[in-house]
């Protein structure tokens, strides 16, 4: 058994959940991580229970996560040698098919996305959740399959400048990572396209975009893009599909689109897309950087075989 890859048996088609789950809890700050864990995608959220013998309650050290292209990192300073889980499931009002959330900071505040188009926004009460508002997605106006919102990450400058990433299809061809901004008060505004992915002759509306996030230089984004449901395009770094994506975001208030930053595939060869990092995977669901900086991606199977997958170097091909 390989290095980069693992097989989890048995496996349920589409549902990578639990290993989202497992894996988002190997993340540096043992608070967060309880909060991460807290929900499995589409359904509830809980409450959970971690013990960590050996492992920080804080970050690594300032540069340690840093290495080929953000994803490389040490090995070195305490690692976890036991994890605890205990779940207690918990409902989200109005919230039965969310697909992802994150907390407001420093808050018990949370905003999730739903399948549906929509946006919530809610908060943990001791043993219960309680919705406050939600909001259309207006963008979002195709959502069967995968194609509903499928991410919410709030900008690394969240506080001052109200910036909230969004995943969703536009209609069958077009994919679009989008930002928003956020507020309370005035609550979810127009998307501004950061990235998109176009397919001429679309097969299916499943294997959109996975998780997303910032490294920790704050200003780089990766994501994790499906196939499409066209496997051969996985294993052409010609194009984004089947990849992890490595873009910088243009944050400026009036701004849209991205520029690229070193270290993709591209730096050795002009004829890969700018933005590739790694390629050849079919349907990255759910990924979390671990303590170490390392990027772990669970990826969907059809029904008999779930992955977890560890990014170990640029170029990397999971075939």
């Amino acid at each position: 058994m390989s290095e980069s890859k693992w097989g989890v048996r048995p496996g349920r088609a589409g549902r990578a959940d639990s290993l989202r789950a497992s894996v988002a809890c190997a993340g540096p700050v043992a608070r967060c991580a309880v909060r991460r864990c807290a929900m499995t995608a589409g359904v509830v959220v809980s409450v959970v229970t971690v013990g960590m013998v050996g492992c920080r309650d804080d970050a690594a050290e300032p540069g340690a996560m840093h290495g080929v292209g953000g994803f490389g990192g040490s090995d070195s300073g305490p690692r976890p040698t036991e994890l605890k889980l205990r779940f207690q499931s918990m409902s989200v009002p109005g919230a039965a098919d969310a697909t992802d959330f994150v907390f407001l900071p420093g808050s018990q505040e949370m905003l999730l996305t739903t399948s549906k188009g929509e946006l919530v926004h809610a908060v943990l009460e001791g043993d219960s959740v309680r919705g406050l508002k939600r909001w259309g997605v207006e963008e979002a106006t195709l959502t069967e399959a995968a194609c509903g919102p499928t991410n919410v990450l709030l900008d690394p400058e969240f506080a001052d400048n109200g910036f909230v990433y969004i995943t969703y299809c536009v209609d069958e061809s077009v994919t679009h990572l989008a930002r928003h901004r956020w507020s309370a008060r005035d609550g979810l505004g127009p998307a501004t396209v950061i990235f998109e992915t176009v397919i001429e002759e679309p097969q299916d509306l499943w294997h959109r975009f996975g998780s997303i996030g910032f490294e920790p230089d704050g200003r780089t984004l990766w994501a994790l893009s499906g196939d499409h449901f066209l496997s051969r395009e996985a294993q052409d770094p010609r194009n984004p599909l089947g990849a992890v994506l490595r873009i910088v975001p243009d944050r400026s208030p009036d701004g849209a689109g991205h520029t690229y930053p070193e270290g993709n595939m591209a730096d050795d060869d002009e004829t890969i897309h700018p933005a590739v990092f790694a390629y050849g995977l079919r349907s990255p669901w759910r990924g979390t950087r671990d303590s170490q900086g390392r990027l772990w991606i669970a990826e969907v199977g059809l029904g008999k075989v779930e992955e977890i997958n560890l990014l170990t170097e640029v170029g990397q091909n999971f075939g």
